[in-house]
């Protein structure tokens, strides 16, 4: 993904080399009359922690859908032992009304529980699909 003019995004299809392009900044949620986000338990930190401000920041237009996720989001540090690392917690992840992620995980708003093949199927059949597919 690079930056493009005019406050838009590209993101280069690995599969066919195609550019597609979309919009993103921070109107770019207030542009949609809904904003779906689909978890799990395999949800990185990362993505835990962008789906939960999201979530608190336009709760009147988003809607979580999945399983809860895994707790993970905080900020890891490591430090050198011998030859080891030990990877630790320094500070797990609150937002402003005080819902702390880490341990607890963001709760969907619509429990929706699949099996890892199920799962693995629904990847497989949309590896190769463009973005465009999805949006209308």
């Amino acid at each position: 993904m690079f930056d493009g003019p005019a406050g838009r995004s590209s993101l280069i299809d690995a599969a066919d080399g195609k550019i597609e392009a979309f919009i993103h900044g921070p109107d770019a949620i207030h542009r949609c009359e809904m904003t779906v986000l689909l978890v799990d338990a395999g949800t990185s930190p990362t993505a835990e922690t962008l789906s939960a401000v999201i979530r608190f920041h336009h709760r009147q237009n988003c809607l979580v859908i999945g399983e809860t996720t895994p707790g993970r989001a905080a900020h890891y540090e490591s430090v050198a032992l011998g030859s080891a690392q030990l990877r630790y917690v320094k500070t797990g992840i609150r937002l402003p009304d005080g819902t702390d992620l880490f341990k607890i995980g963001l709760i969907p708003d619509i429990a929706v529980a699949a099996s890892p093949t199920q799962l693995n199927t629904v990847l497989q059949l949309n590896y190769n699909k463009s973005l465009t597919d999805y949006i209308t």
